[in-house]
């Protein structure tokens, strides 16, 4: 441990000198974060984090690649009060993140600090199914077709992706799924085959 002794004086009429003697000692980690957690989407997840030291410290959090310094007792919402999703570093220095998003995962970076020094713990937030989770691939996809005026045509549209990804056609801007284009000459499969008369582009969701 680290100390730093600080002295100061004080005399009374020359005749009486009292001395006090204040020791600082650097603060040091008394509990550290683990270093991997893995959280799905959606979930509570606590991020613990104490230290000790004389005076004794404050602990301060901050998301990695940020300077948004998060202080105790304070709630930051990341959204909607509806919605719950917040940061909260309490007292005892832990961090709690609700209803987790996307943007919350990465580095988080727990500082311990005094007036004689400060010490620094890192945990990592990482998604359960990320080493799952695949980019959509169109597997089959549209070309462009000439045919007679009414007759059927039939523009394949198959993707694979993790989680399994939707299919969408639009034709001139406007969602074919919807109400509007739903007769009987319009079919859209559920591997995303759209059978109908014209041109249109595919688009992945």
């Amino acid at each position: 441990m680290e100390l730093t002794i600080y002295f100061t004086v004080k005399t009374y009429l020359s005749l009486m000198h009292v001395y006090f003697c204040l020791i600082a000692a650097k603060p040091k980690l008394t509990v550290r974060p683990k270093n991997l957690v893995r959280v799905e989407l959606g979930e509570t997840v606590k991020l613990d984090c104490s230290g000790t030291g004389n005076p004794d410290p404050s602990i301060y959090w901050r998301k990695g690649g940020t300077q948004d310094v998060l202080i105790a007792g304070v709630k930051y919402l990341q959204g909607s009060e509806d919605d719950n999703h917040s940061r909260f570093v309490s007292t005892d220095g832990s961090l709690t993140i609700k209803n987790i998003r996307e943007n919350d995962i990465g580095m988080y970076i727990c500082s311990v600090i005094n007036p004689a020094g400060s010490v620094e713990a890192v945990a990592k937030l990482e998604l359960k199914s990320s080493q799952q989770r695949l980019p959509p691939i169109i597997s089959l996809g549209p070309t462009n077709q000439t045919l007679p005026i009414k007759s059927m045509v039939s523009f394949p549209c198959e993707v694979v992706g993790v989680p399994s990804p939707k299919v969408k056609w639009f034709k001139d801007g406007i969602d074919m799924s919807r109400e509007a284009y739903a007769e009987d000459r319009i079919t859209i499969s559920l591997n995303g085959t759209l059978q109908i008369n014209g041109n249109l582009n595919a688009i992945l969701m």
